[in-house]
């Protein structure tokens, strides 16, 4: 089941949706467009899907779905363009409805890209490799992916019912070629709770730089790396990811041991508004603050848990302090933190006890007086930590000043030892600030005292001797 040209071919297959039987399987070399015979590479097709598609005598609601294998037999990841071809049709009741305008079809696999929407209308699928309108990859080097073609005629109780005595066939044409089929990039906008920020994804959906997409007050954060690969399940490119937050009881419990902790999220794909359904394949993290005064006195380790239906499963990742869990997705669905009272052997986990900013105060003055004073230009942030886990271990603590950060300090503690950290955070603009550490909100005010009544003071006795020196002082001078 193979065919070479000028070391590839293009494959015309198709298959039959009235017998829904394996047929022999039959390969035609279609003619390829200017340029794309150097850079055409072997495929190989299997399954069903492998001769010409025919239809007649539906009737409204019929539909099914044939699956197509496809190998790359070429020596690299090569990609897919998909176009319809031969299209005859015959309209059975001279009525002027054809069966191509209400004859659905939907392209389902993980490595599909398309620019259109689906399911379309059998008319409207491209006719051309030069339009890329449907593409498939990159499927590695003997490779094979499963590519599924969902077909429907739809039934609305309106004008297709005059197509039921038509008929249809066609060709589905597959062009195999290492260059990529779609060359323009696009823009994914990810939706942290609100918050958006814009990640660019090239032609086959891999994102081209690392993101870190964080919500309006940075308590949830989003790490994408470059390379990861923003998958089309349903064929329907995503022009939005986002995520919500949702309320506790809206999903089900977590493992024996764990306790919820904050909100529930759910992270969705959207086209233009609308649901689809899409996958994150690469490094992907998500990280949850946590909000100390929520967690069990008890609490000795925290996990992130995801979910794509109703089974909770642990995210991978190790968490050792009390104030954030992250780990890594493998699901677009919804996300939670657990505490557990159990500590991981060998593991630490830095539990916050408590966290204080004092602010200092400068002094300006000429001895011994003092004539104004700056309060909070700095503050001292002191945190005292335990290490309530199953290990020794170290951690940084990060001090930050309306969301920026301010200042760190690094601390090694044992197994149940605890310690006062002391942070400075300096350079405290005018005005009331929030200074965040471990998780929690500390507020700090800089403010200008000024020394009036000494200032008053030194007016008044300077203007006495002026007018003593005045009215006393000419008198001597005329005498």
């Amino acid at each position: 089941m193979r065919n070479n040209a000028r070391r590839s071919c293009s494959i015309k297959i198709g298959t039959s949706f009235i017998l829904m039987v394996l047929l022999l399987t039959t390969l035609t070399v279609v003619p390829m467009p200017s340029g794309a015979a150097d850079d055409a590479v072997d495929l190989e097709l299997g399954g069903q899907g492998s001769t010409p598609w025919s239809f007649e005598r539906l009737k409204p609601g019929d539909n099914g779905t044939v699956p197509v294998i496809l190998v790359n037999n070429g020596v690299e990841a090569a990609y897919v363009t998909i176009w319809l071809s031969n299209m005859v049709e015959a309209d059975g009741g001279g009525d002027g409805a054809m069966l191509s305008q209400y004859l659905l079809l939907r392209p389902r696999s993980p490595l599909l890209t398309t620019s259109m929407d689906l399911p379309a209308a059998v008319r409207d699928l491209p006719a051309s490799p030069e339009q890329k309108a449907l593409t498939l990859g990159p499927i590695q080097a003997g490779a094979a992916v499963e590519l599924f073609w969902d077909w429907e005629f739809y039934d609305d109780r309106g004008p297709q019912n005059e197509a039921q005595g038509d008929s249809l066939s066609f060709d589905m044409n597959y062009l195999l070629t290492y260059a990529s089929a779609v060359t323009s990039d696009y823009n994914v906008v990810l939706s942290i709770l609100g918050r958006e920020t814009v990640v660019s994804v090239n032609a086959s959906g891999t994102v081209t730089q690392s993101v870190a997409a964080a919500s309006p007050n940075n308590e949830v954060v989003l790490h994408i790396e470059a390379g990861t690969r923003i998958i089309a399940n349903d064929g329907i490119r995503p022009t939005t990811i986002t995520l919500r937050a949702l309320d506790q009881d809206d999903a089900p419990s977590l493992p024996s041991g764990y306790s919820k902790i904050g909100a529930v999220y759910e992270m969705r794909a959207l086209a233009n508004d609308e649901a689809t359904e899409a996958s994150l394949v690469g490094n992907v993290t998500l990280t949850v603050r946590v909000d100390p005064l929520g967690l069990p006195s008890t609490t000795r380790s925290l996990a992130l848990f995801e979910a794509a239906a109703d089974d909770w499963t642990r995210a991978e990742g190790s968490n050792t302090v009390s104030w954030e869990a992250s780990g890594r997705l493998t699901v677009l669905g919804r996300y939670v933190v657990g505490a557990s009272g159990q500590a991981e052997e060998g593991v630490p986990f830095f539990l916050a006890l408590n966290a204080t900013a004092r602010p200092m105060a400068r002094d300006y003055w000429f001895w011994p007086f003092i004539f104004f004073t700056i309060s909070g230009a700095s503050a001292e942030v002191e945190v005292q930590l335990i290490n309530n886990g199953g290990g020794d271990g170290t951690c940084i603590i990060v001090a930050e000043l309306d969301g920026r950060y301010a200042a760190h300090q690094a601390v090694t503690l044992n197994e149940g030892e605890t310690a006062n950290v002391t942070l400075l955070v300096d350079e405290i603009p005018d005005g009331g600030h929030n200074i965040g550490v471990t998780g929690r909100t500390l507020d700090v005010t800089r403010a200008l005292w000024i020394n009036w009544v000494l200032i008053a003071a030194i007016i008044i006795t300077v203007a006495i001797v002026l007018y003593v020196w005045r009215r006393y002082g000419r008198k001597d001078e005329t005498k």
